[in-house]
């Protein structure tokens, strides 16, 4: 399994949106191949700071090779 992290520094006001967009963004993860899981993190000491990790069976579906297809 591979774990891939992201930190994303939200501009103040705009955390609301962000989360929202994530909700979005989870639903296409979630059918692609290869993904196991992702989790949104939020700084309990900074509001506008996050971390995305995602759960990927190997290290090909996690670099988005088979990730995101469309038709």
């Amino acid at each position: 399994m591979i774990t891939v992290g992201m930190n994303y520094k939200v501009i103040p006001g705009k955390e609301q949106d962000f989360e929202d967009k994530f909700a979005a963004v989870i639903d296409a993860l979630n059918v692609a191949e290869g993904h196991t899981e992702s989790k949104l993190w939020r700084d309990v000491s900074e509001d506008n700071s996050y971390l995305i990790t995602s759960d990927w069976n190997d290290e090909e579906a996690s670099m988005g090779r088979q990730a995101l297809k469309t038709d």
